[in-house]
């Protein structure tokens, strides 16, 4: 598989899990997407993004990520 199919895979992961659970952190998001690391997770949240298809929060030190409403 190359690397765009892998993102898109992963993309579809990031949008269910925030989908089903809400807003949370980076961190947070890659310990509930099986068979991806951090890296790869924060590849396809940038892919997202880019497609303005999520958002960002300052809370504290860390950054929240949630689905464009």
């Amino acid at each position: 598989m190359d690397m765009e199919s892998c993102i898109l895979q992963w993309t579809g992961q990031v949008r269910e899990v925030l989908g089903e659970s809400g807003p949370m952190s980076l961190a947070n998001l890659a310990r509930r997407i099986d068979n991806a690391t951090t890296n790869e997770v924060a590849m396809a949240v940038g892919w997202l993004a880019r497609a303005g298809k999520i958002r960002f929060k300052k809370r504290g030190e860390l950054w929240e990520i949630s689905l464009q409403d």
